[in-house]
């Protein structure tokens, strides 16, 4: 397995190191690289297929809510494959994405979340999910789940709720065992209370598997979970012709774009010199990924790892002597087809249980909503250690930065190549200075025009980092890199050369926190602040031992019956899933 991994690896990871001069080979190479990988992973020529699904904490939602969300990939038989490493989820009203995010997938299983805008109007939505290696395939082959929202705050299109006489009408409910036995520590509990799931005959091979207690539904029937549904359609899925013209995000997230000519504001017609491309992350740790370039139709991909959270990014295309082109970052979403789906068919019985959790959902932003929205802290950025560090508050400031360097780095220089200042580094052996080709950054943005630096205002400057010898990123190498920081690591005064672009830009999805509050004392089981949580529990990745695994939980103010679904898959493609209910008073 472990070797066949390893080919595997060998064979796309080559064919993203493609060469200028192999380019236009790139669509034949990829065929042979994906039929390798097929006949490695099946044993025979047929092509390797990507599938998704995802799990949710709920049924329904109420505009304003938490979606909690966890997506896992398979091949086309439904057995788990670690393939991409992005999956994209996006709720649609018809053909129109009211919510998109980007799940960061490991060992083919990501999580996530989204908050529901309060503005969503009441009605049916469709949740959709896929890979960047499914859009070879098209629509047909993605993911598809109806997720049902209420409006409670009476906006347009929205339903009203108040108090009536009209008793509730719950959906029907039947409890699931499918191999796994789910066994709460008791049936009834107290608010605020500590209780247990239990779960055994847990499959010794399962993959991944996932648990949520939320508040039973009435307009939610319980006759199945999404994981079966799922099961039962991947038979249904149509294998549709296969053109491999997007490869897999093996290794991290691909950001996409095209090489706009500056002169015409038109994509770039490249028939000679090809510009070298750079996107970096603004902040002070150098992150910075270089672009390949598609001479044909002059589209770029850069080829990133490890950008979860929002971050505002630069991009820039270097040319000799004369700004030539810029970089636009496009969308990696689709364009969806329409396709409507039915209004939700009111009862008004449901209202006075809609009226109760739509209280508890604005009782419980307003005095726990920095609770719910606690971000994991990741630092997956790599810092080398530079060999030159310059605190400028130790040295006297002169007017220009370029006088700065002249008396007191002794790392770097400025030399001129005709009419033009290059900011030089100096070489490893310590012989001389790099000839035009140092990366320099100002606050992680690549500045290929040297000038602006010679000429800015040094007492924005707070540190100055040198870095010799040779670096590569992607495709292209740089002798030495000097960074410059300044205090805020806002690039005051600069001012970027129309090659270059700044905006914001959402990665993957950075680890949220599933607010859970302890109620362990006294003390905290009788203190003010109001619990109004609806889901009680969601854990994307239980731990098993053995064939058992035991997960606690807190119950909430809210009273009322409670689903607990534990949802799984095995190593080998087996959905296996279990439902049991329990009661809060």
């Amino acid at each position: 397995m472990f070797i066949k991994r390893l080919y595997t690896a060998v064979l796309l990871r080559g064919a993203l190191l493609i060469s200028e001069y192999e380019r236009k080979y790139r669509n034949i190479l990829w065929a042979l690289c994906v039929c390798s990988l097929c006949f490695m992973q099946t044993g025979n020529a047929e092509t390797l297929r990507e599938r998704v699904c995802v799990q949710t904490d709920k049924p329904l939602y109420l505009s304003g809510e938490l979606l909690w969300m966890k997506m896992f990939t398979t091949d086309a038989d439904g057995k788990p494959l670690d393939l991409s490493k992005v999956g994209y989820v996006e709720l649609l009203d018809e053909a129109i994405p009211r919510v998109q995010a980007k799940l960061e997938l490991k060992d083919g299983v990501g999580e996530g979340s989204v908050v529901l805008p309060v503005s969503l109007p009441t009605g049916n939505y469709r949740l959709v999910a896929y890979t960047r290696y499914m859009q070879n395939e098209g629509e047909v082959v993605y993911f598809n789940k109806v997720i049902p929202v209420v409006n409670t705050f009476g906006m347009d299109n929205t339903v009203t709720l108040s108090e009536d006489t009209l008793a509730v009408q719950p959906g029907s409910f039947r409890a699931i065992s499918n191999k796994i036995t789910v066994s709460p520590d008791n049936t009834t509990y107290q608010t605020r209370s500590a209780g247990e799931i239990r779960l055994e005959n847990i499959p010794s091979d399962i993959h991944t598997l996932s648990v949520s207690i939320a508040g039973r539904e009435s307009m939610a029937e319980y006759s199945s979970t999404g994981i079966q549904q799922w099961e039962q359609q991947m038979d249904g899925y149509p294998q549709p012709s296969f053109d491999v013209k997007l490869t897999p995000e093996m290794e991290g997230h691909v950001l996409r774009g095209k090489l706009i000519d500056l002169s015409t504001n038109e994509p770039a017609k490249l028939d000679g010199y090809v510009p070298v491309t750079l996107l970096g992350f603004v902040g002070n740790r150098i992150r910075i990924f270089s672009g390949q370039v598609d001479v044909r139709d002059a589209s770029v991909a850069f080829y990133t790892k490890h950008v979860s959270g929002t971050h505002e990014i630069a991009t820039t295309a270097i040319t000799p002597l004369v700004e030539k082109y810029r970089v636009d970052i496009q969308s990696p979403f689709i364009t969806h087809t329409d396709r409507q789906l039915p209004a939700i068919e009111w009862n008004p019985a449901w209202n006075r249980e809609l009226l109760k959790r739509s209280m508890g959902l604005q009782v419980l932003q307003s005095y726990r909503g920095d609770s719910l929205s606690v971000i994991k802290g990741v630092d997956a950025l790599l810092q080398w250690k530079p060999d030159w560090r310059y605190l400028l508050d130790e040295y006297t400031r002169f007017a220009t930065m370029g006088e700065v360097v002249t008396e007191f780095i002794p790392g770097l220089r400025f030399k001129r190549i005709g009419d033009r200042r290059v900011l030089s580094v100096l070489t490893e052996e310590r012989t001389g200075y790099t000839d035009d080709n140092s990366l320099v950054l100002l606050d992680g943005i690549p500045v290929a025009d040297h000038e602006l630096l010679y000429n800015y205002n040094p007492l924005l400057i707070e540190e100055i980092c040198i870095y010799r010898g040779k670096y590569q990123f992607g495709g292209v190498q740089f002798d030495g890199i000097a960074t410059f920081k300044t205090y805020g690591n806002d690039y005051q005064e600069l001012t970027v050369s129309n090659a270059t672009q700044l905006f914001d830009y959402e990665g993957t999805q950075a680890p949220r926190y599933f607010y859970t509050p302890s109620y362990a004392t006294e003390q905290e089981k009788n203190t003010r602040m109001p619990d109004y949580r609806h889901t009680l529990l969601w854990e994307p990745r239980v731990k098993t031992e053995g064939n058992a695994a035991v997960i606690p939980f807190t119950t909430s103010d809210l009273k009322g019956e409670y689903v607990v679904t534990v949802e799984g898959l095995t190593k080998n493609g087996e959905a296996i899933s279990g439902t049991s209910l329990i009661k809060v008073e």
